[in-house]
Order: structure tokens, then C-alpha cells, then sequence
């Protein structure tokens, strides 16, 4: 099994579906709380354009995307 990493460790990644923002902001808190590592956890939702692809996809997408936001400290522009 491969994973996707930064240069110090693998990104981890928080995949959620169906919560109100205020609860995935509550659970993705709670997620980075539980680890020592927590610049290293990713989280994306569920949308209709990511719902119908592989989660090798997702992952890899959703681990660029966070990479770009911690070296950037904003969005990826599409």
C-alpha cells in the first residue's frame, strides 16, 4: 500500500459526508486533537463532483491540496 506524504510524514485525511460545517469543524478538531501530528491531517467533504471517484483519487487530490495550503497558506486555485 502506498502513501501520500509531505516531506516528513504521511497525510492523513478526514473524509466526511453528510454533517453540518459545524459538526465536521467539531469532528476534524477532534481528529487533529487525537494525534501528534496534526498539520499532517487533511479533511475534504463529500461534494457532487467527489462522490464519484476512486479514493485513490480523492486522497491524492485532497493530499495536493493540502500541501499547497501549508506551503501557500491559502487555497489552490483550480
Amino acid at each position: 500500500m502506498s502513501t501520500l506524504q509531505n516531506d516528513s510524514a504521511p497525510v492523513r485525511l478526514v473524509f466526511l459526508h453528510g454533517f453540518e460545517p459545524a459538526e465536521a469543524l467539531a469532528i476534524l478538531r477532534a481528529a487533529k486533537a487525537a494525534v501528534e501530528d496534526p498539520e499532517n491531517v487533511a479533511a475534504s467533504m463529500s461534494t457532487p463532483t467527489n462522490m464519484d471517484w476512486k479514493v485513490g483519487d480523492l486522497v491524492a487530490h485532497v493530499s495536493e491540496e493540502h500541501a499547497w495550503f501549508r506551503e501557500h497558506g491559502s487555497p489552490k486555485p483550480d
